[in-house]
């Protein structure tokens, strides 16, 4: 649990591409089983999803701080599995407050995490519940295997009915870091660098392999 959930954690601050917003992909995935990832949120603005997310407590969601939101723009979905249509799984919330990293840099993408408070306690039960934190702070080891999971645009072009996941790779700060040497990117120790499992096979978040991950949480 551990290493999963802070895996999702750097997944948010993480960079292998300069951010494009509204990146709403998940490359080379598959549906999940419906609800079997009860934590995920979809942050929605007219009914389309441009965010993903993870609750962490009955009334908090995780997500990235460059995910731009204007509280009374934007709503929360939890228990989703086709976030785009009406689920009598679903729970639908306002955001009462947002709560960015204070260090966060829009240029470096350093700190990119942030807290909503939604505007009731959930209503924990089997399609919605929040993710566990870890006890203490652990790196993730280059090699490990996490799964993205969010909704948007698959490698057909069309948009996910449901909920997809794919597997990624972590990859060494300094071999990623070196990918970028003519852009000047930065990899930092609270960023995370992932591709996708099969050389050869495009998986990702966004189709410019960017894992800011507007549309996925990596677990």
């Amino acid at each position: 649990m551990t290493s999963q959930l802070l895996a999702l954690l750097l997944s948010l601050i993480a960079v292998i591409l300069p951010l494009r917003y509204g990146c709403s992909d998940i490359i080379g995935g598959h549906p999940v089983p419906p609800h079997s990832r009860p934590y995920m949120a979809a942050i929605q603005t007219k009914n389309s999803t441009v965010c993903g997310g993870a609750l962490v407590g009955d009334q908090w969601v995780l997500t990235a701080a460059h995910c731009t939101l204007k509280k009374e723009e934007f709503r929360v979905v939890l228990g989703a599995h086709r976030a785009s249509i009406h689920e009598k799984e679903q729970q639908i919330f306002k955001v009462m407050n947002i709560f960015s990293h204070p260090q966060f840099n829009t240029s470096s993408r350093t700190n990119d995490i942030m807290l909503l408070k939604l505007d009731r306690v959930a209503n924990l039960n089997k399609y919605v519940q929040p993710l566990r934190l870890p006890e203490y702070v652990q790196d993730i080891k280059h090699g490990t295997e996490c799964t993205l999971a969010g909704w948007g645009v698959t490698s057909s072009g069309k948009p996910s009915e449901c909920l997809q996941e794919t597997t990624l790779k972590i990859v060494d700060r300094k071999i990623c870091e070196k990918q970028y040497i003519k852009k000047k990117v930065k990899i930092t120790n609270n960023m995370l660098c992932a591709r996708g499992k099969k050389k050869f096979r495009r998986s990702d978040a966004c189709k410019v392999r960017s894992s800011y991950k507007d549309e996925g949480m990596c677990f």
